[in-house]
């Protein structure tokens, strides 16, 4: 069954707001060096890790019409798609750098990306149903 449209917006909302959050926490450990700001880093980065993986399943299901098994399968396969390229693209930039700045930033961009699509992929999703 499909969520209420209140329902589907609001998890959007927050799966947009986390990752944004994320975005902040990943690209903030490289970019400011000091005690206050690794900590701020580490509470934003942790406090949402969690989060994303929840919600982002929640919307899978309703963009998949409630199919559980559907969503668990697309999302999965999506995961592990992030965790095999993310830490190649990684260790790629830190050989060439020396240091994880430009890995960070694109883990960041990829988490703003994220961001963007998200509230793309609501505004379709509310284009094509009846008011």
């Amino acid at each position: 069954k499909d969520f209420p449209s209140s329902k589907v917006d609001s998890a959007i909302a927050a799966y947009t707001l986390a990752c944004l959050v994320e975005a902040f926490g990943v690209m903030l450990s490289v970019l400011v060096q000091t005690p206050v700001a690794l900590i701020v880093s580490a509470i934003t980065l942790g406090g949402t890790f969690m989060a994303l993986s929840a919600l982002g399943f929640r919307l899978a299901r309703t963009m998949v019409g409630g199919s559980q098994g559907r969503a668990i399968a697309l999302m999965t396969a999506a995961f592990g798609v992030g965790q095999t390229a993310g830490p190649v693209a990684a260790g790629f930039l830190y050989d060439r750098s020396g240091d994880l700045y430009a890995a960070s930033m694109l883990a960041g961009a990829a988490l703003v990306i994220a961001a963007g699509l998200t509230i793309v992929s609501g505004l379709v999703e509310r284009a094509g149903k009846p008011a």
